[in-house]
């Protein structure tokens, strides 16, 4: 699947992904904090 994101949203998610990375924080992959957040957000929907 590919989605577009906002563009202000897109860069928030690549700014947090390498403040996390450069932290070793996981989840710091882009990917992996979109299938965290949305993973929640399912959850809390059902």
């Amino acid at each position: 699947m590919t989605f577009r994101l906002p563009a202000p949203l897109s860069a928030q998610l690549v700014r947090v992904s390498t403040e996390r990375k450069l932290r070793r924080q996981e989840p710091f992959t882009q990917l992996d904090i979109v299938v965290e957040a949305l993973t929640a957000w399912l959850r809390n929907c059902g």
